[in-house]
């Protein structure tokens, strides 16, 4: 009975105000964020209102890629940033397939399940993952920009949902190979992740090929630090 004419005369006379929102629901401690939609058009600006705060931020399907599994990717995205899923309910339906097992050796090769880590949080006795770029800055220039280049090609590749063998060419420009901006801004986030740089969420269409996004990664990663910044 609350939706009736003048509630929505009200939701599209005033402002939205979401950025307020998505920060108080932030200063509220809450650190998952998902846009149940057909296409996601907000998981980027929830991202950026989060800035350096660890936030696990997903949508739920994508414009031409509405079956079930973009849904589960979605929901494996977080999975893996400590949220908990309910896999039983969510696979209800689905076929199982039994995993091999090693008789001879009398042991098996089922993963150990273990309680959900909130986002942005770590066991006390758990280390983090190494970098996939650690030690970088100690290669040779040449050597350095021919690693950072494959691992950009990679990623780029990766999130396109691109086979191996079909990486993507240093003069690829993004989006003339399938890019969006929805995928745009995961490549930024997965680079981010990989480098700890804070990179603009236009990053991918300042810098429109894998060769030119390498060359600015690496000078913001090799650039000496201003002392006079701290």
């Amino acid at each position: 009975t609350e939706l009736d004419g003048g509630y929505w005369y009200r939701n599209l006379r005033r402002a939205v105000r979401f950025d307020a929102a998505t920060r108080a629901l932030l200063d509220d401690g809450f650190r998952s964020f998902v846009e149940v939609s057909a296409h996601p058009v907000l998981a980027a600006e929830i991202r950026d209102a989060a800035g350096p705060a660890a936030a696990a931020v997903t949508g739920s399907l994508r414009r031409g890629e509405g079956g079930l599994r973009t849904f589960l990717l979605s929901a494996a995205a977080l999975c893996v940033r400590g949220v908990g899923v309910g896999w039983p309910a969510l696979l209800t339906g689905q076929p199982r397939v039994d995993l091999p097992t090693y008789a001879f050796q009398h042991r098996h090769y089922w993963l150990e399940s273990s309680a959900p880590v909130p986002a942005g949080e770590a066991h006390e006795d758990e280390e983090a993952p190494p970098s996939p770029l650690a030690g970088l800055s100690a290669l040779p220039e040449d050597r350095r920009r021919e690693v950072l280049l494959a691992f950009v090609r990679e990623e780029a590749s990766a999130v396109l949902g691109r086979s191996p063998d079909e990486t993507l060419a240093p003069t690829d420009v993004f989006f003339e190979v399938g890019f969006v901006s929805l995928t745009a801004v995961e490549l930024r986030n997965r680079l981010s992740a990989a480098t700890g740089l804070e990179l603009p969420a236009m990053l991918i269409f300042d810098r429109a090929t894998p060769a030119e996004l390498t060359d600015h990664l690496l000078t913001e990663l090799t650039e000496p630090t201003d002392p006079a910044e701290g």
